[in-house]
């Protein structure tokens, strides 16, 4: 009998912890899973798709719901980052829209020089892209324009931040799980300030807190900012001081003896704030999932600090200007 290959077994152990964290973490399966469409739009000459949750009890005559876009980390999908994260829950809560775009390849043209991304060598406009989604969705919909959101994991984190950068006068707020800010990105400045949530472990092995050239698997995937430095970056093109506070919010789980501390930048006005959460001995991983161990680049956990929820809460207290 032939012996599965390493491709094989990877999906294989893929779809395995898929399956973990939909029957056992606590947000998945709760939302209706009915509400959860697949569409598709042509962007040029290559069909992109697209999931979109509707919250429940939302009326077609319904007008103003906020739009909260999220963005999957390299190598998974619109689909996999919408059954785990958690935020169609939310969207039922807090009554918003929830899009979850896939990347191309499933890989995201993020701004990176990254010559192992089928999104990079074949030259996607993943702006155009989501920006066309937004347009789309504020007209189908009659969704809130002052209230639209872009949150990311990892490479799905990077490309929220280009998108802060490239069509800041269309997002209310961004924020990034364990991703970094591009080096290309580095010398490109928003035309509007964007408020920004980073949040990081300080022991990921994938997107490293002080930066530099990112591998996977061997390959060359780029280079990006410290941890530190996209904090800076952001604090210094929304205009805000160089003094920042620090507070610990709660023990991050006491299986990694770690802490999640908050750091804050004095911003003059609150459309500019900018906060990083740090998660001391936090891995690649998407914080406050059930305790997994952590596969591919998308499931893990970092204890008890819930990133979703953050967000969520990050985001209800931004609205474009």
């Amino acid at each position: 009998m032939d012996r599965p290959n390493k491709r094989t077994r990877i999906i294989a152990i893929a779809l395995i912890t898929a399956a973990y964290v939909l029957m056992h973490y606590p947000y998945a399966g709760h939302a209706d899973r009915s509400r959860y469409l697949r569409k598709t739009v042509r962007i040029g000459d290559i069909e992109r798709s697209y999931g979109l949750y509707i919250p429940k009890d939302h009326t077609a005559a319904e007008r103003g719901r906020p739009l909260v876009i999220v963005l999957h980390g390299a190598r998974g999908s619109g689909l996999l980052v919408s059954e785990y994260a958690g935020f169609n829950d939310f969207a039922d809560s807090k009554k918003f829209f929830v899009l979850y775009p896939d990347a191309f390849g499933e890989f995201w043209n993020d701004g990176r020089v990254d010559l192992n991304s089928p999104a990079f060598k074949a030259n996607i406009d993943d702006v155009r892209f989501i920006s066309t989604l937004i347009d789309e969705m504020l007209s189908r919909y009659g969704l809130d324009r002052e209230r639209v959101y872009a949150a990311g994991f990892s490479n799905g984190g990077m490309m929220a931040f280009r998108l802060a950068i490239a069509i800041s006068g269309k997002l209310a707020a961004a924020a990034s799980v364990a991703g970094a800010l591009p080096k290309q990105l580095a010398q490109a400045s928003p035309a509007a300030a964007v408020p920004v949530l980073i949040i990081n472990g300080t022991d990921d092995r994938t997107v490293p807190w002080r930066g530099g050239r990112l591998v996977s698997e061997g390959k060359n995937h780029g280079e990006v900012l410290s941890v530190i430095n996209t904090t800076v970056y952001w604090a210094v093109k929304n205009g805000c001081g160089t003094g920042a506070s620090v507070r610990i919010l709660q023990t991050a789980g006491k299986e990694n003896g770690s802490l999640a501390f908050q750091v804050s930048y004095a911003c003059n006005k609150p459309e500019s704030e900018v906060v990083l959460v740090a998660l001391q001995g936090g891995s690649h991983s998407w914080p406050g999932l059930m305790n997994l161990p952590a596969v591919g680049n998308s499931i893990g956990s970092t204890g008890i600090f819930r990133a979703t929820e953050f967000i969520v809460d990050f985001f209800a207290r931004h609205r474009r200007r």
